[in-house]
């Protein structure tokens, strides 16, 4: 048995275990809220680390300039002057490097409190949807459809 379909007709089944429904944006469902405050949890252990890092750089550096210091002062020879001056410069590099890593970690608590400026914000909006504004976009929705959509054949049959 064979069936003639028309060109003009759309058949469509649906999809199976699809619900029909409103149609969500991931801001109204809160995936980008949840994605922002994983975000901000990793930026925040990130920053704590960076921020640990950077002052054990630091405490080894005041340990190596006060080695320095106490090395420059009992420094009888230009030999003992110049080891004395190493340690000053060692420990001017490893502040360079701690004041690099809190560097970061700022950048990473800036990042964070914008994310959670983000986070407000979507939350303000997600809550401030009633449902009356809701009610009334349905109520829009439907006489729109009912103006606007194909002619039934009963609109067509009445017509004639």
């Amino acid at each position: 048995m064979y069936y003639v379909v028309p060109y003009d007709e759309l058949y469509h089944y649906g999809v199976k275990r699809q619900r029909w429904g409103i149609r969500r944006t991931p801001e109204q469902l809160g995936h980008k809220i949840k994605k922002l405050e994983n975000k901000n949890r990793k930026l925040n252990e990130q920053s704590i680390k960076k921020t640990a890092k950077g002052a054990e750089y630091e405490a080894k550096a005041s340990k190596l300039r006060y080695k320095g210091m106490k090395k420059e002062s009992k420094a009888t020879s230009e030999r003992q002057y110049q080891k004395a001056r190493k340690y000053q410069f060692k420990a001017a590099k490893l502040d360079m490097k701690g004041n690099k890593f809190k560097v970061e970690a700022a950048k990473a608590q800036a990042k964070m409190y914008k994310n959670d400026r983000l986070i407000s914000q979507l939350e303000n909006t997600i809550t401030a949807i009633d449902k009356g504004t809701i009610r009334r976009g349905q109520n829009f929705m439907t006489q729109y459809l009912m103006l606007y959509e194909a002619p039934s054949e009963e609109r067509v049959r009445g017509r004639r």
